[in-house]
């Protein structure tokens, strides 16, 4: 009861804001390309509680990634289900990939994972079979995020980091 869509987009200054809120991106596109060592921190793909399967504070992997933070949270906000993340972008190259990841961002600046998910973009119309991308042809694609259920509490912010690399994933 009560549970309700909430609905962000990232701005072309780095924040992420309730949708309404947005402005149109300025002239250009943002354009990244993630170190080849980003995903360092990501912990293991299939954690059973060993020594280092989870994964430590996501700081540096959001300066190694694309990040939109939101201002500090008026009240605490409960992520359910399958966060969703839709962008529009455009690669260099026919084969690329795409890693979208939720965190925590707590007053004192730590960044705690939340949620994530990754995709091959030769697969963003299904997992029937793959289709390369044109390079520089702008394409729309969705990544659904692993299922969670977490509350962040207010005054933490929320930050969606996106990276072109998730090694070793």
């Amino acid at each position: 009861p009560g549970a309700r869509h909430a609905v962000w987009a990232l701005a072309a200054d780095g924040r992420l804001v309730p949708a309404s809120g947005v402005q149109p991106p300025a002239e250009g596109a943002l354009v990244h390309r993630s170190p080849l060592t980003t995903g360092l921190d990501a912990g293991a793909w299939c954690p059973d509680g060993g020594m280092g399967d989870w994964p430590v504070d996501q700081r540096a992997e959001d300066g190694r990634s694309l990040a939109f933070t939101s201002a500090p949270l008026d009240a605490p906000l409960e992520v359910l289900g399958f966060p969703e993340v839709r962008l529009a972008l455009c690669a260099d190259r026919p084969v690329a990939h795409v890693a979208v990841r939720l965190c925590d961002v707590a007053p004192d600046g730590a960044s705690l994972l939340v949620t994530r998910g990754l995709l091959n973009l030769t697969h963003r119309d299904g997992h029937d079979g793959g289709r390369a991308l044109r390079p520089g042809e702008r394409c729309d694609v969705s990544v659904r995020l692993d299922a969670i259920g977490q509350a962040i509490p207010a005054g933490h912010r929320l930050r969606v980091a996106i990276s072109t690399a998730y090694w070793p994933w």
